[in-house]
């Protein structure tokens, strides 16, 4: 039984009941003929007032004097006429409705998923970026390591150093990214030679390897070499 129809049963229960208030004609017709059983209370609200003034209207016609018998036929027919319309837009929208809560849910899928798929790629390029870093802190740290290693002694170390000869694979490797050691000099007794940007100082003392960094510059050559002289306990 459609909801129509079910009023249409109970019309003059349902035409006492309503008194303006949707609300409080529900409240009614639960206690008196369980309407819940039959239709839901967003339903009844949305045909209660079209279904009460199409009755009431017909009611008045009839109360004019039509002719009773031919007259009511006619009204039910015609209320069932109304009956299967508002039927079929009420599928309509229900058809409708549902259709658009089927699209909102899929967009809500997709932008869900793509999200998903977003994240996924940016915690990649963390990870290779974080990994690209390390790789390059440790490259750095073995280039100036390699740059600062002291040399065995003057002449061969210069040698050793142009040629890559006698090195291992991994300071050869990094021994390409430098320029070769253009010239060297002798300050207070130590071999200064320049490798790419860096100045270093290296002396052999009783069959020990020492060396100074230097940095960048010469300016302050001389007071580096002291200071490491009396760090090894004055030189010779």
């Amino acid at each position: 039984m459609t909801p129509i129809e079910f009023l249409l049963m109970h019309r003059e229960k349902v035409l006492a009941a309503y008194t303006g208030s949707p609300g409080e004609a529900w409240k009614k017709l639960v206690e008196q003929i369980q309407i819940h059983d039959a239709m839901a209370q967003n339903s009844f609200n949305a045909i209660l007032k079209a279904f009460v003034f199409t009755c009431r209207f017909y009611e008045s016609r009839l109360n004019a004097g039509l002719n009773t018998d031919t007259g009511l036929n006619d009204r039910l027919n015609e209320l069932s006429g109304l009956n299967a319309k508002l039927n079929t837009e009420l599928e309509t929208v229900k058809c409708e409705l549902n259709k658009t809560i089927d699209g909102l849910n899929e967009k809500l899928n997709n932008a869900d998923r793509l999200n998903a798929e977003l994240n996924k790629t940016i915690d990649g390029l963390n990870n290779r970026l974080n990994e690209s870093r390390r790789l390059n802190l440790q490259l750095n740290k073995q280039l100036v390591k390699y740059r600062l290693n002291i040399l065995d002694d003057d002449d061969d170390g210069l040698n050793k150093l142009n040629t890559g000869i006698g090195l291992n694979d991994s300071d050869r490797g990094l021994n390409t990214m430098d320029e070769p050691v253009k010239s060297k000099l002798n300050i207070s007794g130590w071999t200064v030679a320049k490798s790419g940007r860096y100045f270093r100082a290296f002396r052999k003392i009783k069959g020990r390897v020492y060396g100074v960094h230097l940095g960048l510059s010469l300016d302050d050559a001389e007071s580096k070499i002291a200071a490491k002289i009396e760090q090894i306990g004055g030189g010779e």
